[in-house]
């Protein structure tokens, strides 16, 4: 019997055990914008032939899945970390949520490998197709970001502001808030100033307003973010304790429904912060709208320091 089964089991080959994971090799060409996949890919997926544009493939995808698709794709070619997406798909006339996995892009090639796959447990995924196209278009530009971050420190020409506004301004967008500041504090962390701000449409400047507020009014706030810890919060009725109290207090004043502040650090010494404000809604912030600013800010806080090292070594040569 168990001679039998190991001989039964020699004979299912990767195109039998491909078959039943619903999955198959894909490469694709970003510069001539085509599509190659397998014999095995063709069928499973119900493609046309087994050479095609993106174009065709955009069509199976719906919107607004389709925009960030072509947005992801057309920055893969030399990028050398993983790229994953999960999105419905058009096999003929089911639409199915697939997964969409190149595990690394390879330089010296200009075709990038990789593969789609059905996804298990469809019902899961049509139940979230607000939240995972959310997370998609949060995923792709924290993946694009540090492009703008290397033009920012590499091109001595180009003007920092104009820089650090659009990335500011395309946090706005993607997190629907209301305004984004970063702040500095003054080498004796007596004081902080807002030195970059960007706001909404329709959403007033309050960047000389905020000049040492923290430090002057709020020290709870002050000592939770000299300890490198984050503060998300949102209006609440009753405040549990000073720090809640002092938030409580701070968003009121300045008519903001939720807030999340994240300390940069410099070595072991705090830096600065960045604040993601939401004036016009309560917003109960979750685990990877956090990592996602985190990661932003401290990348954008990080090329800040150094911009502002090479600028003083640049002055005292």
């Amino acid at each position: 019997m168990e001679k039998k089964l190991h001989e039964d089991i020699c004979f299912i080959d990767n195109e039998q055990i491909m078959k039943l994971a619903e999955i198959g090799p894909i490469c694709i060409d970003p510069i001539a914008g085509e599509l190659h996949c397998s014999e095995l890919t063709q069928t499973l997926f119900q493609f046309e032939s087994c050479n095609f544009p993106l174009s065709d493939l955009f069509k199976k995808v719906d919107s607004p899945f389709r925009e960030t698709l072509k947005s992801c794709l057309s920055q893969i070619y030399n990028r050398q970390n993983s790229f994953q997406l999960t999105f419905p798909l058009w096999i003929g006339t089911d639409r199915k949520w697939i997964h969409l996995n190149f595990p690394e892009t390879q330089q010296s090639s200009q075709n990038v490998t990789g593969y789609i796959q059905v996804a298990r447990n469809q019902e899961i995924y049509e139940n979230h197709d607000e939240y995972l196209e959310r997370i998609n278009s949060l995923l792709h530009y924290l993946i694009t970001i540090p492009t703008s971050m290397f033009t920012f420190i590499r091109d001595k020409e180009q003007n920092s502001v104009t820089i650090i506004s659009k990335i500011l301004r395309d946090i706005i967008s993607h997190m629907k808030a209301s305004r984004v500041c970063i702040f500095r504090y003054d080498t004796s962390l007596q004081s902080q100033s807002c030195i970059y701000e960007e706001t909404a449409i329709g959403v007033p400047s309050k960047k000389m307003h905020y000049e040492n507020m923290y430090n002057r009014r709020f020290p709870a706030i002050t000592e939770r973010l000299m300890r490198n810890r984050p503060i998300m919060f949102t209006h609440v009725e009753k405040p549990v304790d000073e720090l809640s109290r002092q938030l409580n207090e701070m968003i009121t004043e300045e008519e903001i429904r939720s807030i999340m502040i994240i300390p940069i650090m410099e070595s072991e010494r705090i830096w600065g912060f960045v604040s993601l404000e939401i004036c016009d809604r309560s917003h109960k912030w979750n685990s990877y709208e956090y990592y996602w600013f985190s990661s932003i800010a401290r990348i954008m806080g990080i090329c800040i320091q150094l911009r502002e090292s090479e600028q003083k070594a640049s002055v005292e040569r």
